[in-house]
């Protein structure tokens, strides 16, 4: 059984402790935090420690220890998985004990599911997808590597997330549309179209009003 470093402290590494506590069975022999924020461990309202940086992983056996990103949005998730996978450390996939998985579900590496959320028949979830409490995806969607649904979002039949897709709190994704890279739908939009890549939309049928060129920039922050 391999130790679990969790790296972030801030409230999405709340997040995954707390999916941590409420896994099935133990799957770690130990939980400690890592953090490239100088924020002092006093501070911390966790039983776990706080380690050191992420300096830390470059002494660490990767075969005894295995590392959670814990960050919300999905360009930073991308960023520090790549790295994790660089060095060779294995990355959960965490699903809280009360949500539901129907049959035929398949998940890469590094997902968190977490409390009373849905993933139906069939459904595909790549890497570092994470859904939060009361997401739900139905049957036979594709959800794309680093994709985030928040709160109460839902993705219908068939609807394809391409990566980094990041869905706000209580929106609703029709059957069968797809959503383009990096693509941002605001809180209780309704998706009835295909949506382009790099688009933020918002509203009830939802409209493009931002059109980037790209996916959102992120960086580590610098460590001393």
């Amino acid at each position: 059984m391999k130790h679990l470093i969790v790296w972030g402290t801030g409230a999405h590494a709340g997040n995954v402790l707390a999916t941590l506590e409420r896994l099935a069975k133990p799957e770690f022999a130990s939980v400690a935090l890592i953090s490239d924020l100088k924020v002092p461990p006093v501070a911390l309202p966790w039983s776990a420690p706080l380690l050191g940086d992420r300096r830390l992983l470059q002494r660490l056996d990767p075969q005894k220890y295995a590392v959670f990103p814990a960050v919300g949005l999905p360009q930073y998730r991308k960023l520090m998985m790549e790295f994790l996978f660089a060095l060779g450390f294995e990355i959960p996939t965490l699903v809280d004990r009360s949500a539901i998985l129907e049959p035929g579900v398949r998940m890469g590496p590094g997902c968190l599911i977490r409390a009373q959320s849905f993933v139906g028949y069939q459904a595909h979830l790549a890497a570092g997808v994470l859904l939060n409490t009361g997401a739900q995806i139905s049957h036979e969607a594709q959800i794309g590597d680093y994709a985030s649904l928040f709160s109460g979002a839902r993705v219908l039949g068939r609807v394809k997330l391409e990566t980094g897709v990041l869905v706000g709190a209580n929106a609703a994704i029709a059957p069968g549309t797809q959503l383009g890279a990096w693509s941002r739908i605001a809180m209780a939009s309704a998706v009835y179209q295909d949506i382009p890549a790099y688009a933020t939309v918002q509203g009830n049928p939802a409209i493009v009003i931002k059109q980037f060129t790209g996916p959102p920039p992120a960086v580590l922050l610098p460590v001393e």
